[in-house]
This record gives C-alpha cells, structure tokens and sequence, in this order.
C-alpha cells in the first residue's frame, strides 16, 4: 500500500468500534479498494465477507459438485456466502423470506425455502447436503442440519445456539456440547460441527476483493444512512429484516 491509495479492511475483534470520520489501522489489514465499489458498497463487504469466505474455504472447504446450504441467505453474511458458493462451483440452497425470494435468486440461489412455512429439514433430502452454513444461530438448526447432511458433511454457525444471558452454568453448559460435538466429529460418529469466529486476514480480503474485480461478487447495501441518522440504522439493524448490510456514511462520504 502507498499514500493516497483507497483501501478497506476489518478491524480486530479486540478493537471495538464506532462511527466516526477517522480510525487507525494497521497496513497488514487493509486491502486496496476494488475500483469498481463506491466506498459505501465498499464497506458492507470486509467483516461480512471475511466471515462468509473464512466459513466456506477455511472452515468447510466448499468445492466443485458441493451441495452448500445457507441459512439466512438474505442477510449481510448470506447474500456474500450464496456468490461465495456458487464461485466455487457449488449448488446453492438458501432460506429467506418471501419478500427476498427474487434477491437471493439474482445472487445464484439455486433453491430458496421460505423458513416461514417451511422447515428445511422436511423439504429437503435426508444425507443431500455437504455444507450447512448456519447464520442465523439456534440449537435447532444444528438439530436439523444433522437430518440433510451427507455422514461426512460439515456444519458451520458464526452463531451457536441461542443466545440468552450468559451465566457460569450456561458457559459451563455450553463448554460440554461444544466438546461433546467436536469429539463426535473426530470420532466419526457424526457430521463435523464448526462454530467460529471470523480472524482479520488481508489475504482474504485480497482473495474477496479478485472475486468483486471479476464479477462474481456484489456488495448489497439494504440502506445507507448518514452520521445523523445513526439511531435509525442500529433500530434497523436490531430489527432483523436488513437485506445484505446497513452502511453508516461520516465525513465526506456523507456530502
């Protein structure tokens, strides 16, 4: 990198964040700006994108032929993890909405199962999948995911099992399933159970940002809101309905 050149990147997990119109970063985490991105669509892609390709490649090691299932696949991990997917040449399931029906498809959604009415582990075919990329969290996913994938297959969740308020018994709790899952897996008496989080890697980002520069991956801003509005865009966040990201602009970018 040089002076003057338009970079994005993720901060540390550890550095917590805020809005505002300067940050410092260290050069090993920035990236250079794909040209064809404003910096609004820009910003919807590092964490999100990070933890999508970190899912796929890292922790599930997508490939050629695989049958990819996305849980949530309207949200801003989602619509990153279906483009992901079908790059690498997967055949892509995802749930949403009704409403999203028509974006997830224009991202390359092969299948969408509307979760309203429907439970993806009844409409799909027992042993079926390879990977389930689970962003949504709740036990019951990994309880269905189970159900449609193959013996050998994979499920990763950047989010667990319900959320609730952490208490020692419930670390405690926690602590035993996670182990009890992952020794299931190296065992081979079941499918293998990933929940991570996501780690600040350029070289990933460089990775995303070839797939932006070749076509085959989009940002996709729900809305952008200004510095002024900043209220809103959190309500709207803790909402759940955000198709892809909410982006905040400050400064400059804001005029």
């Amino acid at each position: 990198l040089k002076v003057g050149d338009e970079v994005y990147g993720m901060a540390h997990f550890m550095e917590l964040g805020t809005l505002a119109e300067f940050a410092v970063f260290s050069e090993s985490i920035l990236s250079v700006k794909p040209a064809s991105l404003s910096f609004e669509e820009a910003a919807g892609i590092p964490l999100a994108g990070i933890t999508s390709f970190q899912a796929l490649h890292s922790q599930a090691h997508v490939k050629q032929g695989d049958r990819v299932l996305v849980l949530a696949g309207s949200g801003g991990t989602g619509t990153l993890a279906i483009q992901m997917a079908k790059a690498a040449g997967a055949y892509v399931i995802t749930t949403c909405s009704e409403r999203n029906f028509e974006l997830v498809r224009g991202l390359g959604a092969d299948e969408v199962i509307n979760y309203r009415e429907q439970e993806f582990d009844q409409v799909l075919e027992a042993g079926s999948l390879d990977i389930v990329y689970d962003c949504v969290g709740g036990v019951e996913q990994w309880l269905g995911a189970q159900k449609v994938l193959k013996a050998d297959g994979t499920f990763v969740t950047i989010s667990g099992d319900a959320q609730g308020n952490l208490t020692i018994m419930r670390l405690l709790s926690k602590g035993v399933t996670m182990a009890r899952r992952q020794i299931g897996a190296l065992t081979g008496s079941h499918q293998t159970y990933k929940q991570f989080t996501a780690s600040t890697n350029y070289g990933d980002l460089d990775s995303i940002s070839a797939l932006v520069e070749s076509g085959a991956l989009r940002a996709v801003n729900d809305r952008v809101y200004t510095l002024d509005e900043s209220v809103d865009a959190f309500m709207h966040s803790v909402s759940g309905r955000a198709r892809g990201k909410i982006i905040v602009t400050v400064g400059q970018q804001q005029k």
